[in-house]
């Protein structure tokens, strides 16, 4: 895993230390190629939504530190915070 990627699963995990269960990153940022923004999905067990925003937030901030390009075509709010409930109904669905 890349710096930037590890930066921010440290970031994330230290700021929500009992809300995000998981990090998943994917992408180009996780094979060292900086071609974009940060492709990552944070997997929790329950999110207020003001919890959601402020790791929303946290994210953004985090891209522009970084220099990182933020992806605005799917809001964030949209693709950042997934929980498992909303995980085992996808892929329910799926098959």
């Amino acid at each position: 895993m890349n710096k930037i990627c590890k930066k921010y699963c440290e970031l994330m995990q230290n700021k929500f230390p009992h809300v995000i269960d998981s990090i998943v990153i994917y992408g180009s940022n996780i094979y060292n190629i900086s071609s974009s923004d940060l492709d990552v999905c944070l997997i929790v067990n329950k999110c207020d939504e003001k919890l959601k925003f402020e790791m929303i937030k946290e994210t953004i901030f985090f891209h522009k530190q970084q220099n990182l390009k933020i992806d605005e075509e799917i809001p964030h709010s949209n693709k950042l915070i997934y929980t498992w409930n909303e995980i085992e109904e996808a892929l329910f669905y799926a098959h």
